[in-house]
């Protein structure tokens, strides 16, 4: 209808509105352009379904009207059809008078997918007067892609799917919309549950299919891998992530996988034995420990039947059980096969208690009853006659092992054989794989022969108390107890008592010591014993008491439970006296000494060396053996060897003393003060010894560990203190040779023993140089014992050489004690010295301050006298009055010259004071007063 009306318009602009050639032409030239208009804003790419404005515009209105057309022509499309535009050419009027025609291209929609496209629009001046000017003839468009031309990616049967384990299948993947370009479309398997890319149930878990350019559909092949791990359902979901190459995801992008339960695993399920024998009145410690208290009564005895879940358990799984009579031909087969295991039958009934499923064990199941409960007992030919019954038991999700199925025994007092039922046991499982029954499918349960008289079972009443102590000959003790077995008539068949002795200590996991044992009485037999022995095994080990029980619950007999304990005398007592040193044996701890012979090799204990004026000495005491109870120690010095030592008490606080072990106390610590007496001593050896113990019977001292020997070594300076005697001698330089200077070294405070002392220069404080203005400065003079002083010589050299005062500082470098007692390879500086320096002074010589003189080559000689040293300098004065000046030095007629170290001259000043005119002659007598 748009075309139709597009060329009507034009018949219209044809028959009225165009001027014919011979029109009057333009009155100037013209120029028109093809511009691109827009509704509102021109986008920068258009799309489907968009107005495209074309306007044509003049420089000036024309004088008659302009017939145009504007074509649409491809540039760059997918298609050769020409129907993108609507229209694709129109005509239109640019009406006289005006500058500006507009006309509207609609783009169209639903052409199918496309990629971008290009369009011009291209202007054509159907009768074009004189002087028209075209100076834009187009512009061009680009139409955005449109209709998903990569196409839309689903999955094409997104339905929920069902697989076995191991079991390969296909997701098939549909394209619609366009199939322009090659497709890569990345996929991937999670768990349901977590999120968790699926990597070790799949064979490949993640991967990417590409579609080329024109494909439609494509297929992803999975796998599920068999890994023989017991499993559920699970859930998994296949997911398209996501696609590059243009193409977007659709709506159904994600498919549900279901793997069965496989590898059983609910779990495979079995008795845990093919036969089973009860006690009628008493269960078994696995009965006590799995079938709770509550379901006892005096009616029934309720014991387990054991049931195993192997492989899985991933999930609750219901195991059935059922239980039927067996034939007395199939109860003989029984016994033919397990003689030993059932010795005797009786007759016996079977009975179960009823349990509603709210008050039952929530893993524990009572089979519901198989006779009425007023009825007892059915017995027909001494075999029981059992009605079918079923039941379940429930194994919960997580939970393997062995559960216990609860079966009620009715108890009464009839003498009774074995009897015995059957019970098999089948699963309900979804799939043939999640869970199953196997091995033992089926088992027997059989009743123990009861109610017999075998006997009754005590401890002799002269067995009850024992006391056997622990021997120290390295042989081994014993205590026996009397099991007696009473009634004259009741001692029937064979009988086991189990029985166990049980300590009052416990093991290093606080659980008690135990021994067990069972009891064999042969048929008849009154009596039998249960030896204990006790080992000597040197473990400290206070009081012990040993408890010795008969188990009635666990009696064992041909006659099953017709074995009975005694009411009285089921226990007795052994008491093991304390023994081995059980409250410790004392030592010195020694593991950081060592054995000092060096000054005494007479002395071979663990050694200490100490100063008088030292710490306090610590010694450590340890409790070795046993550490039970209050036990004091007591020690105490005594004198090895000493020098004219008289007392302990003027050298140790304390002498003596007592070390006090608290109960479980291991060790102890205690400190001996060395007393600073002020009186000088050689090395001294003491001996600290561990002398006894409080608890003798039951601890001891170790006589390889209790004394260490104390060293005080010498103090307060035995070999004596030195100084020189003098702390000065002055000496002048000889004039020829050599001159001696004798120093005398004196010692006092204590004279034991030789010493060497050594002298020498202090170079540093000297201004003498050794061996060049004095030498014998470094040398060595031995004291012997008692000796008092010493006298040493240095000798002062004479070198013509002038020299100042100068000084030697001679130091007592060491002293060291050659004895008693050490020698130069084990010596000590064990002396001081009171006055450790003396200085020796060598006065000024050789002119050290020089020869001094007048200069006379400046000065005229008027007269001179030699030996006075005077000289006479006379300076003509010219007749002048006062004020050309008055002449003197600064110190008027008498002057001081001061000449310091190194200098040879000097300058007698001259001053002019009063007038300062003209010249003048000075006459100056100088003359040598003194020097200094």
């Amino acid at each position: 209808m748009m075309r139709l009306s597009g060329l009507l318009l034009v018949l219209v602009v044809l028959l009225f509105g165009i001027a014919s050639p011979h029109s009057t032409p333009f009155a100037s030239a013209q120029e028109l352009s093809l511009l691109r208009g827009c509704l509102n804003s021109c986008p920068s790419f258009d799309k489907e379904g968009d107005i495209v404005v074309v306007k044509v515009e003049a420089t000036s209105p024309p004088t008659a009207s302009i017939l145009l057309k504007v074509d649409v022509i491809p540039i760059v499309t997918q298609t050769l059809v020409n129907d993108d535009f609507f229209p694709m050419n129109a005509y239109f009027v640019l009406d006289a008078g005006e500058t500006v025609v507009e006309w509207q291209f609609a783009i169209e929609t639903g052409d199918g997918p496309e990629l971008n496209e290009t369009f011009s629009f291209e202007l054509t001046v159907q009768n074009a007067p004189p002087g028209i000017t075209v100076v834009t003839r187009s512009f061009e468009i680009t139409i955005f892609q449109n209709e998903d031309p990569f196409g839309v990616i689903n999955i094409l049967d997104p339905k929920s799917v069902l697989v076995k384990e191991g079991a390969f299948f296909l997701v098939n993947i549909l394209r619609d919309g366009g199939k322009y370009f090659d497709q890569a479309i990345h996929w991937n398997v999670t768990s349901a549950s977590t999120g968790k890319e699926a990597r070790s149930q799949f064979i490949s878990s993640s991967g990417v299919i590409v579609l080329k350019e024109g494909m439609k559909t494509g297929t992803i092949p999975l796998q599920v891998n068999d890994d023989n791990v017991p499993e559920g359902a699970q859930g998994y979901h296949f997911s398209l992530t996501r696609v590059t190459g243009g193409a977007i995801l659709g709506s159904n992008a994600k498919q549900t996988i279901v793997i069965e339960g496989n590898d059983y695993g609910n779990g495979l399920f079995s008795f845990a034995s093919s036969m089973f024998t009860f006690n009628e009145k008493f269960r078994t410690a696995e009965d006590a420990a799995n079938i709770p208290q509550w379901l006892e009564s005096q009616q029934y005895n309720v014991v387990g039947l054991p049931i195993r879940r192997t492989l899985g358990n991933v999930a609750d799984q219901n195991v059935t059980l059922v239980l039927s009579q067996l034939s007395p031909s199939s109860i003989q087969q029984i016994l033919a096969y397990s003689p030993t295991t059932i010795p005797f039958w009786a007759n016996a009934t079977f009975q179960t208690q009823q349990c509603d499923q709210s008050t039952c064990h929530s893993d524990i199941h009572l089979l519901p009853p198989l006779e009425s409960a007023t009825t007892a007992k059915k017995i027909v030919t001494k075999d029981v006659v059992l009605n079918s019954s079923t039941t379940f038991i429930t194994f919960k999700k997580g939970i393997s092992g062995i559960l216990y199925a609860a079966i009620a025994i009715a108890k009464d007092n009839d003498s009774e054989v074995v009897e015995c039922v059957q019970a098999t046991i089948s699963v309900a499982s979804p799939s043939p794989a999640t869970a199953d029954v196997t091995g033992n499918t089926s088992a027997i349960i059989c009743i123990w022969a009861n109610d017999g008289i075998a006997g009754t079972f005590s401890f002799s009443p002269q067995s009850l108390v024992k006391v056997a102590y622990e021997r120290k000959d390295n042989t081994n003790n014993s205590a026996s107890f009397v099991v007696q077995r009473e009634g004259p008539t009741t001692r029937y068949g064979w009988v086991k008592v189990p029985w166990t002795a049980t300590s009052s200590f416990t093991n290093k996991l606080s659980v008690p010591l135990q021994q067990t044992g069972i009891l064999l009485f042969q048929h008849a037999q009154a009596e039998a014993s249960i030896n204990l022995t006790v080992l000597t095994d040197m473990s400290p080990e206070l009081n012990e008491t040993w408890t010795v029980v008969l188990h009635g619950n666990q009696l064992t007999s041909q006659l099953a439970d017709a074995a009975r304990l005694s009411k009285v005398y089921n226990d007795a007592i052994l008491t093991i006296p304390e023994n081995d040193n059980s409250r410790g044996r004392f030592a010195f701890d020694t593991s950081t000494l060592l054995i000092d012979s060096t000054l005494f090799p007479a002395n071979t204990q663990p050694t200490i060396v100490a100063q008088e004026s030292g710490s306090p000495v610590q010694l450590t005491v340890l409790r070795e053996a046993g550490i039970n109870g209050i036990v004091t120690v007591d020690w105490a010095i005594s004198m090895t060897q000493h020098h004219n030592e008289t007392s302990l008490d003027n050298n140790f606080s304390p002498t003596s003393g007592t070390v006090t072990f608290q109960n479980q106390q291991s060790k102890a610590v205690f400190s001996i003060n060395i007393l600073d007496d002020g009186v000088p001593e050689l090395d001294q050896l003491f001996t600290v010894s561990l002398l006894s113990v409080s608890t003798p019977r039951f601890s001891s001292i170790n006589t390889n560990a209790n004394q260490i020997s104390v060293i005080v070594e010498q103090n307060d300076y035995p070999f004596g203190l030195f100084a020189f005697s003098k702390k000065e001698y002055m000496v002048g330089e000889p004039s020829t040779g050599i001159s001696r200077v004798a120093i005398t070294i004196v010692r006092t405070h204590s004279f034991f023993g030789s010493v060497k002392v050594q002298y020498m220069a202090n170079k540093e404080k000297s201004t003498a140089i050794p061996d060049v203005d004095i030498i014998g400065v470094d040398s060595t003079i031995v004291f012997e014992e008692g000796e008092k002083e010493k006298e040493i010589t240095l000798w002062v050299i004479d070198d013509d050489v002038p020299e100042p005062r100068e000084e030697l500082i001679e130091s007592l470098f060491k002293a060291i004690s050659l004895g008693p007692q050490r020698n130069e390879n084990n010596a000590k500086i064990n002396a001081s010295f009171s006055a450790a320096e003396t200085k020796i002074i060598i006065k000024e010589n050789d002119f050290a301050s020089g020869i001094v003189s007048f200069d006379l080559r400046n000065v005229v000689v008027i007269s001179s006298n030699d030996t006075t040293m005077e000289e006479t300098i006379s300076v003509q004065e010219p007749n002048k009055s006062i004020p050309f000046g008055f002449v003197g030095n600064s110190n008027a007629t008498l002057s001081q010259i001061l000449l310091q170290e190194q200098q040879n001259y000097a300058i007698v000043p001259i001053q002019r004071v009063a007038g300062a005119y003209g010249d003048i002659t000075v006459s100056y007598k100088c003359s040598f007063l003194s020097n200094s």
